[in-house]
């Protein structure tokens, strides 16, 4: 008699046992970012790479070291600041804040380049005071844009066809990314 007891104690220990195990095997580990890293490594080459390209831009030490030291992808917050300041009248201070503010660096990068190459420079000409202030409005532009590349394509498909200033075809594009206010109601008798 003493026997069943037992057995049955040890078949709930069993089935306790089974069922833990089945549950905890159902339940999903909490992430894959406890086994992987985000990136493949940090490469030493990478934060030299990004202080000498930054240097190069004219950057201060005591600003390049910081923002290299912070950048998650330094390589991309470098070019994203190399490529406006050589491509654009924007100062290299200037495009390190917008650079290092964003998730998409070489995006910001394309657009702000795109945008004063295609629409800007040609609109000012010679101007470089209107320049410059027009390739900095489209710096903060492209910085708030959620899809920045998206938006120099509009900014510069709008330009085209259309007799728009660039600040305005910025201006149309960037409220065009909110959720419309209005409808769109084609004139009574218009087909669509």
């Amino acid at each position: 008699m003493t026997n069943r007891p037992s057995r049955l104690l040890w078949r709930r220990v069993l089935l306790l046992t089974t069922a833990t195990l089945l549950l905890s095997a159902a339940i999903a580990p909490p992430s894959q970012a406890l086994f992987f890293r985000y990136r493949d490594g940090d490469d030493p080459e990478d934060f030299e790479d990004c202080a000498r390209e930054l240097l190069e831009s004219g950057l201060p030490d005591d600003q390049v070291a910081i923002a290299c030291a912070e950048a998650l992808v330094p390589e991309d917050l470098s070019s994203c600041v190399s490529d406006i300041a050589a491509h654009t009248l924007v100062e290299a201070n200037l495009a390190l804040f917008a650079c290092f503010r964003v998730r998409r660096p070489i995006e910001l990068a394309n657009c702000t380049v795109d945008i004063t190459r295609e629409t800007i420079e040609p609109f000012y000409g010679d101007r470089n005071d209107e320049t410059a202030a027009s390739a900095r409005d489209a710096l903060d532009r492209c910085r708030r844009s959620l899809l920045p590349e998206r938006y120099a394509s509009c900014v510069i498909g709008l330009s085209e066809p259309i007799a728009l200033t660039p600040m305005d075809a910025m201006a149309i594009c960037l409220e065009a990314e909110d959720f419309p206010r209005e409808l769109y109601l084609p004139a009574a008798g218009a087909e669509l």
